[in-house]
């Protein structure tokens, strides 16, 4: 008898765990048994089995919460959308399963696509990765686009990757790829430039829907600060490329304007007028209304000659910061105590730039500069009364058209 009680103890208190189950673990569906080493990773598994294993990692049951990862993890991407709405409802264990099931699969299924595309080079295995129908307008040809697409795709596997199956997961992860880029443009010759990530952070990116968090635009713009990227634009094998590539990334609404306007001023690159566009019409503070102003200038932007001059009267101050001294001016011209620049000074100046007019004018004493057009600290005024003869003298040069009454005879007709 005492050699059956190890036997018969284990069976006792098997039985009595079984009894005091709830009914729920009771019921509980097989696991579906794993399938053979032979068999693919991609296997067509029906949504009602799907639903059975993510029913299974709630398990009390630690063999079975295993087993239904397991099978998880050998799903095609026709279920990715189902494992991001069961890990959107889950807590604790289970969240976290679906998470580690997600990311392995989702690299798993980005490396395949990827594979497919260094294989066949075509636009339809181009045509798996979400951004293609974004990226090959960019590009000249096809053949180019096909050579350069993996390239960046290569260069930020892991964003590329959230980009396609988790993009709920991208903002946090944009934002940390970009602050560790900024940290790569430090203008070091003795150093390679991360050009393809460059244009891989500004591809995505530069999607209105892709939510930018704190300072990801910022962080990407910073290349713009590099003179490395400065030779990509001006003489690099790819510059049209990267031109196209900063259009789309100065046009995304919510970026930090103030490098991109620079840029585009140094460079002449017309992506930059819309930009100047919405910064002006957004009531800009501090410099950046005389970026955006000194960007058309520059871009000699007629047709908005119009809403330069309606800014002439603007009298937010931008130039020197709040509460900074004036600090000595160009050439180390001494500036009185009482200098200041505001918007509507900048604004004359884009306004008789445009007209070709500076000179007509010798009370102002601009100075140009290679990067802003004009240096901020060269534009102001020492007292009102000197900037209201000045403006005064621009609106008697250049008295604004008068504006059609209803019944003009010279008014065109609707």
């Amino acid at each position: 008898m005492t050699r059956r009680i190890p036997l018969i103890l284990p069976l006792c208190l098997l039985t009595a765990f079984a009894c005091h189950q709830p009914p729920a673990i009771l019921a509980q569906p097989p696991v579906i048994p794993p399938q053979s080493e032979t068999t693919t990773d991609k296997i067509n598994t029906p949504a009602a089995t799907v639903e059975v294993l993510l029913n299974q990692l709630n398990s009390p049951v630690f063999s079975i919460r295993q087993a239904a990862s397991a099978e998880l993890m050998k799903l095609d991407e026709s279920h990715s959308e189902s494992l991001r709405n069961a890990r959107r409802t889950s807590t604790g264990e289970v969240a976290l399963r679906l998470s580690r099931i997600l990311d392995a699969l989702s690299a798993r299924w980005f490396q395949q696509h990827l594979t497919s595309l260094g294989d066949k080079p075509t636009t339809d295995t181009a045509a798996a990765f979400f951004d293609w129908m974004r990226f090959h307008p960019l590009v000249r040809n096809n053949d180019d686009a096909l050579q350069l697409f993996p390239q960046l795709l290569h260069s930020e596997p892991v964003l590329f990757t959230a980009r396609q199956y988790q993009p709920e997961t991208l903002p946090a992860l944009l934002e940390t790829r970009a602050t560790a880029f900024a940290a790569l443009c430090n203008g070091r010759d003795d150093q390679s430039f991360p050009a393809t990530s460059a244009m891989a952070l500004m591809l995505i990116a530069s999607d209105p829907d892709v939510r930018l968090l704190r300072a990801t635009s910022t962080a990407i713009s910073s290349c713009l600060d590099d003179p490395r990227f400065h030779q990509l634009v001006d003489h690099g094998v790819h510059a049209s490329l990267v031109r196209n590539l900063l259009a789309t990334w100065f046009e995304r609404p919510g970026i930090s304007p103030d490098r991109p306007l620079m840029f585009a001023t140094q460079h002449r690159l017309d992506a930059g007028r819309s930009l100047a566009v919405r910064v002006l019409q957004s009531q800009p503070r501090g410099a950046r209304g005389f970026h955006a102003l000194m960007c058309l200038a520059a871009l000699n932007s007629q047709q908005d000659l119009l809403l330069i001059e309606s800014l002439l009267d603007a009298p937010s101050p931008i130039w020197p910061p709040k509460g900074a001294p004036t600090t000595p001016g160009p050439d180390n011209r001494q500036l009185a105590s009482t200098w200041q620049v505001q918007l509507g000074d900048a604004a004359l100046l884009a306004a008789l730039h445009l007209r070709n007019a500076v000179s007509e004018f010798p009370e102002l004493k601009p100075v140009r500069s290679d990067v802003t057009l004009y240096r901020l600290d060269s534009i102001g005024f020492e007292s009102n009364d000197l900037r209201k003869q000045a403006h005064t003298a621009y609106k008697t040069r250049f008295p604004p058209a008068p504006t059609p009454t209803p019944g003009d005879a010279n008014q065109p007709p609707p």
